[in-house]
């Protein structure tokens, strides 16, 4: 067998194990998160904590995003003069998922058509033109 197969295998093995090691970290850093900061610094007042490793400071991040209707927290916004946050656009994972489902259809339809011709068919005119469509191979490893 060739040896580069043999170090794909190996390495994709790797690869899984480690993955699933650095999960078991986060989530015992997660944990440990929320001790600390309700444990430890919260009722000391403190923002951050000195220790022989290094220091440790709380991260404050705040997030915003629809509570409810996107159409309304958009027509809020213009309201109150917030013109500036709202933009039209779309979702990638949705306009891929699409690409996706009408490419596989055609596919399966004629199987024997190039796939610059699929896409001609999928996407046509301006839908086409405006569209990037990329396709990427890569290999995967199952467990045997």
């Amino acid at each position: 067998m060739d040896s580069r197969l043999e170090r794909f295998c190996e390495l994709t093995l790797r690869k899984r194990q480690l993955k699933a090691e650095l999960d078991a970290v986060q989530t015992s850093l997660t944990a440990l998160d929320a001790e600390i900061i309700s444990d430890l610094l919260t009722p000391l007042g403190a923002k951050s904590l000195r220790t022989s490793l290094g220091t440790i400071a709380i991260k404050r991040e705040i997030y915003a995003s629809a509570g409810g209707e996107k159409e309304r927290l958009v027509e809020a916004l213009k309201g109150h003069g917030l013109d500036s946050y709202v933009t039209e656009g779309f979702n990638s994972s949705s306009i891929s998922a699409y690409a996706r489902e009408a490419i596989y259809r055609l596919e399966e339809e004629n199987p024997d058509l190039p796939f610059d011709e699929v896409l001609a068919l999928a996407f046509p005119d301006d839908l086409g033109e405006a569209l990037k469509i990329s396709e990427k191979f890569s290999l995967q490893l199952t467990a045997s």
